[in-house]
């Protein structure tokens, strides 16, 4: 007895299981293919090959759509024997026409007959050459946006949905659509980003590259510039600084980083100087000039000017101070000389009629007070000396002082020089001083050398106005008495005598030493201040040298070289 059982029915089960895991299997392999893909070609080429195995279709095309540029490309496809799985050459300018529209709206294009279809393009055409005559297209759509189109077609006309696979085609063909959205719209964000990086690293590399070169750029004008440059934050310490600025204050190159501008700044300029940097600090000033004064590392004083300015953050706060300094020591010394050579110019030019307009009448008034005193009685002499001697005193006065304007701008030529012998000339000048010398109650101790006679090319009547010059203030700075000493010593290199003059008075002030020399510069109540200027102008024509070094409270020494021209 045989039993006969139906398996067709659990047949086709099988046969639908099977052919649901092998769509399973094939959308795990296309998942995979996406996620690795490194192109959206890649991504197309990858799918049509898997797609068309799984459906058994004649044609598997991916297209890629921009529909703000209207703008179709094929990106791969597969018919007939030959796979193109690579993008052909194919891309169109699409029309806005239904068929767009009904893919933006998400709706699936089933198309029975390419040849009878009335929307005839680029595209079409291409699919007819294929041997395309159904195709059922699919949108791919991402966030809610059109991306691109999946075509699946046959090679006859007639309902390309009912592909040998069965009725599930078209959602299969979703199935994958909405693989291939996702993975074209993740490429092409991946590609924007990619460029996007591409372009911010090209540039950040111009704007470094321009950084760097200015950077270097500033830091070559910075580290060379023959202006000192300095850095310094708010409180005043330096944080940075050049070379010219350490060379001209004296200092080795670095060593002013960390210290502080008070500490530099010259002390009668410091509190000064301080308020001013205090206010750029604290934002009431942006910038200022000024001229001040610096200490170099030696002690000397550098005159300099200035120029700081505020500089501020991002968000404009006061961040740190930038400074320049220019040494103007040189400038100043040179505009003072020029002032001097200006007065003196103007003192120049009034000599000669001073001297012609004043000094005739001047010794006319002298003679006529010297008549008057020979002239009048014993009695009324008695009465009227005082004043007498007065008047010729002050007489006598201004007539120096219009000696001095003479002497101002009269110099000596070497035509001029004769042989004359220095210790005899040393010695009239202490006769012609010792009368006042002994008024004052001041010693003068000269001790001419033994030997040979010493014999210097001289202008008698020009230098023995120096030594006189120089005994007078002697005796004037020792008002209660002293003792000056005077020696000669010869000098081999460079041959010739030192002539020192030596007191024991009240000494000068060490801030006018600096200033000793200049005319029109006196401590004195009475005289113009051109008494030593004229010393060294004629000490000068006879190719010499005058030094002085005093100690306050104990004594001057006023030292003068004259070259040796020769001696019997």
């Amino acid at each position: 007895m045989g039993v006969l059982q139906d398996i067709t029915e659990r047949k086709q089960q099988q046969r639908a299981l099977h052919r649901y895991a092998e769509r399973l299997a094939t959308l795990r392999t296309i998942d995979r293919m996406i996620l690795a893909a490194s192109s959206a070609e890649d991504i197309a080429a990858s799918v049509v090959s898997q797609l068309r195995q799984l459906l058994g279709c004649e044609h598997i095309s991916i297209a890629e759509i921009d529909v703000n540029a209207a703008r179709r490309v094929i990106l791969a496809c597969s018919t007939g024997r030959n796979d193109m799985w690579r993008r052909p050459s194919i891309a169109e300018k699409m029309n806005r026409g239904p068929a767009t529209e009904l893919l933006q709206r998400g709706e699936t294009i089933i198309i029975e007959d390419v040849v009878n279809y009335t929307s005839h393009s680029a595209f079409t055409d291409w699919l007819l050459d294929q041997g395309v005559r159904a195709v059922t297209i699919v949108p791919l759509r991402a966030d809610g946006e059109l991306v691109g189109a999946l075509a699946a077609g046959m090679g006859l006309p007639g309902h390309p949905s009912m592909l040998p696979t069965g009725d599930e085609t078209l959602e299969i063909l979703r199935d994958v659509a909405d693989q291939l959205a996702i993975g074209l719209r993740q490429m092409r964000l991946r590609e924007q980003i990619s460029r996007h990086t591409a372009e911010l690293e090209r540039t950040v590399a111009q704007r470094t590259r321009a950084l760097q070169a200015s950077e270097a750029s500033f830091r070559a004008t910075f580290e060379q510039a023959a202006t000192g440059i300095f850095a310094a934050a708010l409180h005043g310490k330096i944080t940075r600084h050049n070379a010219a600025l350490s060379k001209m204050l004296g200092y080795e190159q670095g060593a002013l980083d960390g210290v502080y501008l008070r500490d530099l700044d010259h002390p009668e300029d410091r509190d000064e100087a301080q308020a001013r940097f205090a206010r750029l600090g604290g934002g009431v000033t942006s910038d200022y000039q000024v001229e001040q004064r610096y200490m170099r590392k030696d002690g000397s004083a550098m005159q300099a000017r200035l120029t700081m300015s505020l500089v501020r953050d991002g968000d404009g706060i006061p961040a740190f101070a930038f400074g320049l300094v220019e040494d103007i020591t040189d400038q100043k010394r040179a505009h003072e000389a020029l002032v001097q050579a200006e007065k003196l110019t103007i003192t120049g030019q009034l000599v000669a009629a001073v001297t012609h307009e004043i000094n005739n009448p001047l010794q006319t008034a002298i003679g006529c007070l010297g008549l008057l005193q020979e002239n009048l009685g014993v009695e009324a002499l008695s009465q009227a000396n005082p004043y007498l001697r007065m008047a010729t005193e002050e007489l006598h006065r201004i007539g120096v002082i219009v000696g001095e304007l003479r002497d101002l701008q009269r110099e000596s030529s070497p035509e001029d020089m004769e042989p004359t012998d220095l210790v005899a000339l040393i010695n009239r000048v202490v006769d012609l001083a010792a009368y006042q010398a002994e008024q004052g109650r001041v010693e003068i101790e000269w001790e001419p050398p033994q030997g040979d006679l010493i014999l210097l090319p001289l202008v008698p009547n020009r230098i023995d106005r120096v030594f006189l010059s120089l005994i007078l203030n002697a005796i004037d700075a020792m008002p209660d008495g002293g003792h000056i000493h005077i020696q000669i010593i010869r000098t081999r290199k460079p041959s010739g005598v030192c002539i020192s003059l030596t007191d024991t008075g009240i000494g000068i002030d060490p801030d006018l030493m600096p200033h000793l020399f200049e005319p029109f510069r006196t401590t004195k109540s009475t005289g113009m201040g051109m008494g030593l200027y004229i010393c060294r102008s004629i000490v000068h024509e006879h190719r010499g040298q005058i030094d002085v070094e005093s100690t306050p409270g104990r004594g001057t020494t006023f030292s003068i070289w004259l070259p040796l021209g020769g001696s019997a």
